[in-house]
Formats: structure tokens, C-alpha cells, sequence
């Protein structure tokens, strides 16, 4: 699991790697170019979810009074400014007419499961359709069940 309080500057940033942008026809290279980057940065579990966000807030007790607070988590602060940052790089590897579709997304984990649930129901569509044209084919006066045959 990553390290929330890891240094954000390492990162490589997205003009310092050559991706082809995510298109209707190409998901599966995007995200074949993708998942090695993040692996290698050490953020995959961001994109996959396994990443848990922490709490906005934390309490806090003033060890001399004994008063309970409520303060800003710094755990969730860091992991907000990793997972801008991802969000970043995705977006700019999106042609816009993907980006519509996940803009209004606020996690990189759920860009990611917007675009994995609308490019597998396409798959399962365009499947569906060579199906129905493969079964609809015809060679001449023979359907392709006839021909091969």
C-alpha cells in the first residue's frame, strides 16, 4: 500500500512520458501504457481502490486539558494532493470526448471504474455485434455455416 506521507515531487510528470491519448478505440493500449507508470510510481492501489481514503477529520485530545478537537487529518490532506495529482495525468492522457464522461469524477479510482465499466460494456457490445454478424453472413447464396461446411 502506498505511503500517504510519501513526497509528492518525485513524480514524474505527465509531459516526461509519452502516452496515446484514451479514445472509443483504444482502452486497452491506454491502459496497458498506464498501469506500468503507476506500478512504477508506486500509486497503482489509487487507481484500483485498494487505497483507502482517510478521514477529512480526526479527533484530537489537548494532552493537558484533556479537550477533544476535531482537526484536519494531515493523512487525508497527503493523500488528497497524490490523488489530484494522478487525477492530473489521467486527464491529460483523455481526449475530451472521454473526459466528458468522467470529469465530474473526484477520485482517480473512480475515473478509473467509470472508464473500466464503459469501455467493458462496449467491448460486450461490439462482441455481440460481430456475432450477429458473423451469424448473418453470407457467401453467395450460402450462409457462413453452409460455406465453411
Amino acid at each position: 500500500m502506498s505511503d500517504y506521507s510519501s513526497v509528492v515531487a518525485s513524480f514524474i510528470t505527465p509531459p516526461a512520458i509519452t502516452v496515446t491519448k484514451l479514445s472509443r478505440d483504444n482502452y486497452h493500449v491506454w491502459k496497458a501504457q498506464l498501469i506500468p507508470f503507476f506500478r512504477g510510481q508506486g500509486l497503482f492501489e489509487y487507481l484500483d481502490g485498494t487505497t483507502t481514503t482517510p478521514l477529512k477529520y480526526v479527533d484530537f485530545t489537548n494532552p493537558e486539558s484533556h479537550v477533544v478537537f476535531v482537526v484536519p487529518n494531515p493523512l487525508y490532506e497527503n493523500w488528497l494532493r497524490q490523488d489530484v495529482i494522478i487525477l492530473v495525468v489521467l486527464f491529460s492522457t483523455i481526449t475530451e470526448t472521454i473526459l466528458i464522461q468522467v470529469v465530474s469524477h473526484t477520485t482517480s479510482a473512480s475515473v478509473c471504474q467509470a472508464l473500466k465499466t464503459s469501455f467493458s460494456s462496449q467491448s460486450q457490445a461490439h462482441v455481440i455485434q460481430l456475432c450477429t454478424d458473423l451469424a448473418n453472413a453470407r457467401k453467395g447464396a450460402l450462409s457462413a455455416t453452409d460455406y465453411f461446411m
